[in-house]
């Protein structure tokens, strides 16, 4: 039987990455911190799950990422920005200062 992820096994995957980070290994170290987010991740869905499929569906992931960001970007015309959300925050911090002064 093939293991296909779902939405919530993505987010369980995801959030096991932030919290193990394995990112900060050793570049040739033994994969010990891959063991850890499978196992974890075989734990929390109940099915056994390899390093390979995590480290597959990690960069299938990326991937579908990148593109989404390169389409918005395509569809807008101009570049998005995290920071968009900010733009009027600069009112709150003026009248914080007002405030206290």
């Amino acid at each position: 039987m093939v293991f296909r992820f779902t939405n919530d096994q993505d987010k369980v995957l995801m959030r096991e990455l932030l919290r193990l980070n394995p990112f900060s290994a050793v570049r040739g170290s033994p994969p010990n911190m891959w063991s850890d987010v499978a196992g974890s991740l075989s734990s929390a869905t109940g099915v056994q799950i390899n390093v390979k499929q995590i480290r597959d569906r990690l960069t299938l992931l990326k991937g579908m990422y990148k593109n989404a960001e390169a389409a918005a970007a395509r569809g807008s015309g101009i570049e998005e920005s995290v920071d968009a959300v900010n733009v009027q925050s600069h009112y709150d911090e003026r009248e914080r200062l007002a405030v206290n002064t």
